[in-house]
């Protein structure tokens, strides 16, 4: 039997909105902080983008839908540059994707296309047998 996956995404902002002010950074979180980060920068009105999918998982007395993260370990964040402080503040995350020592900004259209895979049901490979 093959599990149950689904495309979850939690976000501050619907796709089709897009902000003027800032780029997308990737910020690295403590293990299995990530929807705790995103609860946190939800609070504080801070663009960002978590993808999740739902999974069906069994033991041996019952099963369960679970929303797991698609890339454990990472949150996106929309900021300015010189904003960064404020996420990098918050308990949880511990530092920026970097490239030479700068926080390296991702291209949006990268994002859009993540959001319209997990919007068109593409399933991530999964490694829970049932």
């Amino acid at each position: 039997m093959t599990p149950l996956v689904e495309p979850v995404v939690l976000d501050s902002v619907p796709a089709d909105i897009s902000s003027a002010n800032g780029s997308w950074y990737a910020a690295c979180t403590r293990a299995r902080h990530e929807k705790t980060v995103a609860h946190q920068l939800e609070e504080r009105g801070i663009e960002y983008f978590l993808p999740l999918y739902r999974s069906a998982r069994r033991w041996k007395d019952r099963r369960k839908l679970l929303d797991l993260v698609l890339f454990p370990g990472y949150i996106f964040v929309r900021l300015a540059l010189k904003d960064r402080l404020r996420v990098l503040q918050l308990p949880g995350v511990s530092r920026f994707v970097s490239f030479n020592g700068h926080p390296a900004a991702l291209p949006e259209n990268e994002l859009n296309a993540l959001r319209n895979g997990l919007s068109q049901e593409m399933k991530p490979w999964t490694s829970v047998p049932f």
